[in-house]
């Protein structure tokens, strides 16, 4: 287990509807947090402020389920805030650079031991990750970072995670790249997919690919505490494209089989964990229909020839068709409630 770990967490996205993307890294920084990685080496980024959001009725609080079991937003260390968050800064932070007025606390000081979670969540597309939806970063922009970094010798190994758009494209020119393990949510020509519409708050709560990673973690938390080995080849078994609208897909320079990647290394730092952090929630037990819908145990390892299955674009947002359903059923109780309160009156 590498001493000196590291995790930078980005939230590129703008707006109230990009409400998950924000969810999507809250979830992995309290996965990593309750598995012993302290602030101190978690370097997160937040382009937008929804938690005191004025549409944000849970004002202070993020949920990213239903159930409102768990708010991500509690003892939460922001270190890059709204405009601040761009992608020259990201890129900066990934290469090992700093301007001289950072505060050394806000800078990646990572050395030759340090193994790096790299988890990016936006807008994407065909080899290019958006900030702020004015602003892009190339495939080749990530590339070269990660390159400078290893001149530095700052890295041992660095898992690339993406929860967007064509996510496999950003992955383009890593293959060269000393040790590093590049996962998608999605292949080079599809979408990622959005999940569990809040009919209140108006917006989807989390993606698919980090509810099923949140579900394998919560799963395996007891394992990776134990340190007992769980492998990337068990986290790909359990990525079902039935439910993901996509297919995971992964690259590595390590030389290693998934069966042989752990994912302990990254997410974790078992020495120093806590349980008090760590607020189990079981989502297969979970009483909401949204989340028992896809109950349905996934085999053998995700395909990496394409989509096998009909895909709906449902466009902006990326919204899956059971975020329709959901929506689609509340726009008719509210008829409902309309015509019937029209026929009290007109008696």
């Amino acid at each position: 287990m590498a001493p000196n770990n590291w995790v930078i967490l980005v939230n590129s996205s703008r707006y109230w509807f990009n409400y998950r993307h924000l969810t999507n890294i809250l979830t992995i920084y309290r996965i990593v947090k309750s598995l012993g990685i302290n602030d101190n080496h978690i370097l997160l980024l937040n382009a937008f402020d929804l938690v005191h959001n004025e549409r944000n009725i849970y004002s202070g609080s993020m949920y990213h389920d239903l159930a409102k079991v768990i708010d991500l937003y509690q003892n939460v260390e922001i270190d890059y805030h709204g405009d601040e968050v761009t992608g020259n800064l990201f890129l900066q932070l990934l290469s090992g650079k700093s301007d001289k007025d950072i505060p050394i606390a806000k800078r990646l000081q990572s050395n030759s031991d340090s193994n790096i979670l790299v988890y990016l969540s936006g807008h994407g597309g065909d080899e290019f990750f958006k900030f702020h939806d004015t602003e892009e970063i190339s495939a080749l922009d990530l590339a070269e970072s990660i390159k400078e970094l290893g001149r530095k010798n700052m890295y041992r190994n660095i898992l690339f995670m993406t929860d967007t758009c064509k996510s496999l494209t950003l992955s383009k020119y890593m293959s060269q790249l000393r040790n590093i393990t590049y996962v998608s949510s999605s292949g080079a020509s599809e979408n990622s997919y959005a999940y569990d519409t809040d009919p209140v708050l108006g917006v989807a709560l989390i993606d698919r690919f980090t509810f099923k990673l949140a579900e394998f973690f919560d799963k395996y938390h007891t394992m990776l505490k134990n340190k007992k080995m769980v492998s990337l080849q068990a986290l790909m078994n359990v990525m079902d494209p039935k439910f993901l609208y996509s297919h995971v897909q992964f690259m590595t320079t390590t030389g290693l089989t998934p069966s042989k990647i752990a994912l302990n290394d990254f997410f974790s730092n078992v020495e120093e964990a806590y349980s008090n952090h760590y607020m189990t929630y079981n989502y297969l037990n979970s009483t909401t229909s949204s989340i028992n819908w896809w109950n349905v145990a996934a085999t053998g390892v995700i395909s990496n020839t394409g989509i096998t299955e009909s895909k709906i674009n449902i466009g902006p947002g990326n919204i899956a068709p059971l975020q329709l359903h959901s929506e689609l059923v509340m726009l008719i109780v509210i008829v409902i409630v309309y015509f019937l309160f029209k026929c009290v009156n007109n008696k």
